[in-house]
């Protein structure tokens, strides 16, 4: 008889609690626990299950993944590589199975002279009937073109593209239903295979619709750090291709990827032309042949590249290989908030500071002694009569090419230097920017208003009053006193000069008067200019772009956080 003994914690009148057994009843031949207890059992399990977070299923877990990469994709949508390799992730997780995958195969730069059979020993079928034609066209491809290879029947003739040539033959290799057993990881999750031979200059744009790439080279101190970043974050294995050393395998021996973490640094070593050989013994010499053709197999290591095309060629494989590309790219191109912060200190502290002090010698040492000098030997009250509507003209042209020209130019390039400096995230997309720069603004303020509105009416202004307030009215006085109060010739004359230099005296008080107070209220614009509203401007630019810069890496370590935990 088996027995269940619920023990519960019951509250005791006085405040505390004490531990007790329940009452059992006897049903049929088993003991449970009185209904009254059960009960209160059942509504304390009630509450904590209301409790506990929900179990999210596999499937929901795939769609917030897809939600969060979809998320960088759009946030980052400059990060071509990055962005590949999750739209083949998101690819694969469809629930449509995938017609088949492409597994790219490029060769190092040197070894395309050389003769490899990689190709010919992996696609081979020698044991078949009927293989010798497209076998024997597949060893005269042009290599100097992309081919593309996928299972189907053989039609005796490559179909030709603009850009590659496909052929249809019956490998078994690419077939997920005739594939050797002991390449099927997983058989209810395997894949078609096309293998695609990269072959020219243009490699990145036919690359671009492989799961991953092969990278084979006959040097092994040769590495994909040198290949261009979209071929050497694509390429998951290196294949050392040559007469040396070669380890030996089997169709039972170990899968030597099996438990490899690192992603980045898949090796195989083997010898094509070794396996190779023994393919065209069979096909020559037939089931005589046999013992060599399996020992060249085994001594070529191919069956070791055989199981990497079956371990990768499954959906699971494929997904977990995009997703580590995808952490690894990611976490590589995360920005350090402490950077950004160290970086927003020194340009507000140092940069900034130096900008302000060279824009204002520039002001005190150059341009304020240059049009000083100007108006007192070029703009001298005299030389208004001679002027006149040119006053204007020659004022414009001076501002035109010496209103504080360096400091301007300065800061665009201050500007544009501290935005990328700050600009961590190279993949974003930023908002385009619209360039302001305040002195500019001052300056062309200067130039078309207030010189035309400000200083030529002062001009004519000027002559005018003194012309008719002192030089017509007394040369009047002076005619009359000569024609009919009797003065002398040269009284008269005295006279008339004296309205004359009297007005010129006028002019001149008003002119000096003038061009000092505005000099001075442009001076005191231009120092405004520099020491309030360019900064000003500055940190309004820079304060955003750092904002900016901190949501950018913040949401990018937050999509990276979530697609790990999942």
């Amino acid at each position: 008889m088996q027995t269940r003994l619920l023990i519960g914690k019951l509250a005791h009148p006085s405040g505390g609690s004490k531990w007790v057994s329940p009452r059992l009843s006897k049903i049929g031949c088993q003991n449970i626990a009185s209904r009254g207890y059960a009960t209160t059992i059942t509504q304390e399990l009630e509450v904590n299950a209301s409790n506990t977070p929900p179990y999210k299923t596999n499937h929901e877990i795939s769609q917030d993944k897809l939600t969060y990469l979809k998320q960088f994709r759009d946030t980052f949508p400059n990060d071509q590589v990055t962005n590949s390799h999750i739209e083949k992730y998101i690819s694969l997780c469809k629930d449509s199975e995938p017609s088949g995958i492409e597994i790219g195969i490029f060769y190092d730069d040197a070894y395309q002279t050389k003769p490899s059979r990689l190709v010919e020993s992996v696609l081979a079928d020698p044991l078949s009937d009927h293989n010798s034609s497209w076998f024997e066209e597949l060893e005269s491809r042009d290599r100097r073109t992309v081919n593309l290879f996928s299972f189907g029947n053989y039609s005796n003739k490559a179909t030709n593209y603009s850009n590659y040539r496909s052929y249809k033959i019956p490998s078994p290799m690419l077939s997920e239903v005739y594939r050797p057993t002991f390449m099927k990881q997983d058989r209810n999750k395997i894949l078609n295979m096309a293998l695609k031979e990269l072959n020219g200059r243009d490699l990145e744009s036919h690359a671009c619709s492989c799961q991953f790439l092969i990278y084979v080279t006959d040097d092994i101190s040769k590495s994909t750090q040198s290949l261009p970043k979209f071929l050497k974050d694509n390429t998951m294995l290196t294949v050392v291709d040559n007469e040396d050393y070669t380890p030996s395998s089997s169709e039972n021996s170990d899968d030597s990827f099996s438990q490899t973490k690192d992603i980045e640094s898949r090796i195989m070593k083997v010898n094509s032309n070794l396996s190779y050989f023994g393919i065209k013994k069979l096909l020559d010499q037939g089931t005589s042949a046999g013992s060599l053709y399996f020992e060249s197999l085994q001594n070529s290591n191919i069956y070791s590249f055989w199981k990497f095309l079956g371990r990768f060629s499954t959906k699971d494989s494929l997904k977990e290989w995009q997703l580590k590309k995808i952490i690894t790219n990611i976490s590589n191109s995360q920005s350090s908030q402490s950077d950004i912060d160290e970086l927003y200190k020194s340009i507000t502290s140092t940069t900034l500071p130096s900008f302000s002090n060279s824009m204002h010698s520039e002001l005190q040492n150059i341009f304020i002694p240059d049009t000083n000098q100007f108006f007192s030997h070029k703009l001298q009250w005299w030389k208004l009569y001679l002027k006149n509507d040119n006053v204007e003209y020659e004022l414009k042209d001076l501002f035109s090419e010496s209103f504080m020209n360096s400091s301007i130019e300065n800061y665009n390039f201050i500007r544009g230097r501290t935005l990328s400096e700050v600009r961590k995230e190279k993949y974003a997309e930023y908002p385009s920017e619209t360039l302001y720069n305040p002195l500019q603004e001052l300056k062309n303020r200067v130039i078309n208003q207030k010189i035309g509105n400000e200083i030529q009416p002062v001009v004519y202004v000027a002559i005018i009053s003194a012309f008719f307030y002192y030089q017509l009215p007394i040369s009047v006085l002076s005619f009359l006193s000569y024609y009919y109060f009797e003065f002398s010739f040269n009284s008269a004359t005295a006279l008339a000069l004296l309205g004359w230099v009297v007005g010129f005296n006028y002019i001149s008080k008003v002119w000096d008067k003038f061009t000092r107070d505005w000099l001075k209220s442009l001076y005191e614009d231009v120092r405004v200019c520099l020491g309030k509203e360019c900064i000003d401007e500055l940190m309004k630019e820079l304060k955003g772009r750092y904002r900016l810069e901190q949501q950018l890496a913040l949401q990018k370590q937050q999509i990276l956080d979530a697609i790990k935990k999942q």
